[in-house]
């Protein structure tokens, strides 16, 4: 094995690293689709569901949305295997902003329930229409949500509001968690950069999905930024290219 290992090129033990990070991205990615569909599947289990019911019927919708992004989430797996490279397609186009963001708050929905923790959406009356690939956007937006249940005490609060600024769609996620005490924010977004915080207790994972969000937001021609909240907390924000408010008919 360690001779196989001499002769390899510098070039291919680099790439072997990038697709096995890929493969953790996406590895860890599937978490969040795989969590909503547990749901309901338990609830149709416990035979408790009712199409009648509301919230039901609203848990059943997510775990569709929730399935749709698994199977894309492995696509892009399988291409980045067949295609020997790290790198993932963008595929912009003009989409609601306001949808997409209701779209993951209700896939997040069961597991902030499980914990007692209240999804808050504070949105524009007003359709903000943005230019995203709505795929690469759910993804993000899995990441942002579910890393704030983990870091959110029972009987919390997350907060998912969007505005626009100067022509971008400017979107946060808040949480009423712990917030980053010491952390560089810019490391929260370096992949396993954070494994340095576990011995002074202030980890808050390993990186991977924070670090895939900062792609995939460059990749859409945006940024993104964490720092603490007002009070407590923690405050992640990303912006993407957007054309403003659709007014309401």
């Amino acid at each position: 094995m360690a001779e196989i290992a001499a002769n390899k090129t510098d070039s291919t033990i680099e790439l072997e690293r990038e697709v096995i990070r890929f493969t953790s991205i996406f590895a860890h990615d599937l978490v969040s689709p795989l969590v909503s569909i547990k749901a309901i599947y338990n609830l149709i289990e416990s035979g408790r569901f009712n199409d009648s019911n509301k919230s039901h019927k609203d848990l059943l919708h997510s775990s569709r949305i929730a399935i749709e992004r698994a199977e894309a989430i492995i696509q892009d797996l399988l291409k980045t295997a067949q295609s020997g490279t790290s790198q993932f397609s963008v595929n912009l186009s003009d989409c609601s902003l306001n949808q997409l963001l209701t779209d993951s708050c209700r896939m997040a929905h069961p597991a902030a329930s499980e914990q007692k923790i209240k999804i808050i959406t504070r949105l524009p009356r007003n359709e903000i229409i943005a230019t995203a690939d709505k795929l690469l956007f759910g993804r993000i937006m899995d990441n942002l949500i579910f890393n704030a249940i983990r870091h959110t005490p029972p009987n919390g609060e997350i907060v998912v509001s969007a505005e626009v600024v100067d022509n971008m769609g400017k979107i946060s996620v808040s949480d009423s968690g712990t917030g980053l005490k010491d952390i560089n924010p810019e490391e929260l977004f370096t992949v396993f950069k954070q494994l340095n915080y576990r011995d002074r207790g202030l980890h808050r994972g390993v990186g991977i999905g924070l670090f895939f969000c900062r792609m995939a937001v460059e990749q859409m021609g945006g940024k993104i930024t964490a720092k603490n909240g007002r009070e407590k907390g923690a405050i992640i924000t990303f912006s993407i290219p957007a054309g403003g408010c659709k007014n309401e008919t």
